[in-house]
């Protein structure tokens, strides 16, 4: 059984209702000339801010990193991956590796601001933070902080990309980088006409009996499925009501409402898999019988639930072979 610390972070994961909102640009950055001036000056939802040099000491705090190294820059400071024994994901691994890159627990109670202030940081990326409006202004004392355009979870992948380009000098490659994913996406929807218009449902297992399932089309997760061609199962749509902010615990006894042509789950632990799968409601499902389950593990849904560049790869690496298995090419 998972620590009551962890099923919070778990459930934080699993109950973070998002919307993605497509703006046709981010707030744009304005680069200055001149041994005065700054070099650049952000516009964000939290105002102006002022990166008086091209930041060389950058520390994360949500899932920034995934843009950082995707650009070509290693932080100094970077949130701990929870769901990693290294505490850093698979999939940025090898940027990281020999590199002198601080872990920054992000589970504790209070930030570790003393740790953070000792790293030295002339750039502080925190926009996907899940409690940066609280520690914004202390954070603020230590460098400069970079937040979000529209709202804490509320920025797509591409408006955080194009912000922290702005921010680190490197606005060239992260447009670069947008497209690159952008038309990674869009082709991999083309090259599987059978996924169209196939439904699926996304839930999370994280305690014995209870799972969690996304019924917001808005939610990141939701939306990436969909441009793959995918769409939400009606009867799971239909299971919060009209409160899209609520993501609905159902009973293994009532998992019917979960069954689609697809049904992507992630579990807290090997324990809960292995109960879930034993339960005789759930293992006659037309999915389950007909290879329609897709496990998703515990890094991959961390990345799909807050999806940024580098992540974003990784749950496609993923998704791809699993999705050609249970819907067919």
């Amino acid at each position: 059984m998972i620590t009551s610390s962890c099923r919070s972070r778990l459930i934080h994961l699993m109950a973070a209702s998002v919307c993605l909102v497509l703006l046709s640009a981010c707030g744009g950055g304005t680069q200055k000339t001149g041994s005065s001036e700054s070099f650049r000056v952000v516009e964000t939802a939290k105002g102006a801010v002022e990166i008086p040099e091209r930041p060389e000491r950058i520390v994360t705090l949500g899932f920034e990193a995934n843009v950082l190294l995707d650009l070509g820059l290693v932080p100094v400071g970077m949130a701990r991956e929870p769901f990693d024994p290294s505490g850093i994901s698979s999939y940025n691994r090898e940027l990281v590796e020999g590199e002198n890159v601080t872990l920054i627990d992000m589970s504790t109670a209070e930030l570790p601001f003393e740790q953070i202030a000792g790293l030295r940081p002339d750039l502080i990326l925190a926009g996907t933070y899940y409690d940066i409006d609280k520690v914004y202004d202390r954070l603020s004392e230590i460098a400069p902080v970079v937040s979000y355009v529209k709202g804490s979870y509320e920025d797509t992948w591409q408006e955080q990309a194009t912000l922290i380009g702005e921010a680190t000098g490197k606005e060239a490659e992260a447009e670069a980088a947008v497209k690159r994913l952008s038309d990674r996406i869009a082709g991999m929807a083309a090259r599987h006409p059978a996924w169209q218009g196939r439904t699926f449902s996304m839930s999370f297992n994280y305690d014995t009996g209870k799972i969690t399932t996304i019924t917001n089309p808005n939610d990141f997760a939701i939306r990436l499925l969909t441009e793959l061609g995918l769409t939400l199962s009606p009867k799971v749509a239909t299971l919060a009501g009209d409160d899209l902010s609520v993501q609905p615990d159902v009973s293994y006894e009532a998992v019917e409402a979960l069954d689609a042509d697809v049904i992507l789950m992630a579990h807290a632990s090997d324990q809960l898999q292995g109960s879930l799968e034993q339960n005789p409601v759930f293992a006659n499902l037309p999915a389950v019988r007909n290879g329609g389950l897709v496990n998703v593990d515990l890094v991959s849904v961390n990345a799909l639930r807050t999806p940024m560049m580098r992540g974003i790869d990784h749950v496609l690496d993923l998704l791809e072979p699993e999705l050609e298995r249970a819907l067919g090419g």
